[in-house]
């Protein structure tokens, strides 16, 4: 179980110090933002909520690579998610993946 959430908290780009984060994250995404779209948007699908968790780990690697501890927790966190959605029935993969393509990650340089 994933431990350490600071990987899915809102970036706040001026107190850690990484002004290139929204140059390199274009979509930004955190369980906070998933948080008020459960609560206040009601055409927030089940697809939109995967959705939005997968993009929270495909930022957190994508920004600090995958073998950094953040990228390492958000591997984890998606393991997770796809454990739980086998559990619950679903075990769909994304579209991406079933339609035989993948995500494409921008590497910071």
């Amino acid at each position: 179980m994933v431990t350490d959430r600071r990987p899915c908290l809102q970036v706040d780009t001026v107190a850690l110090n990484i002004p290139d984060y929204p140059t390199i994250i274009t979509q930004p995404r955190s369980l906070s933002t998933i948080k008020a779209n459960l609560a206040g948007n009601p055409r927030y699908s089940p697809e939109l909520f995967e959705r939005d968790m997968m993009l929270i780990a495909d930022n957190a690697r994508r920004y600090n690579g995958p073998d950094s501890a953040v990228g390492v927790a958000a591997t984890k966190l998606e393991q997770q998610w796809r454990a739980f959605e086998g559990a619950d029935g679903g075990g769909k993969k994304r579209k991406d993946e079933a339609a035989g393509g993948g995500a494409t990650k921008k590497q910071k340089h």
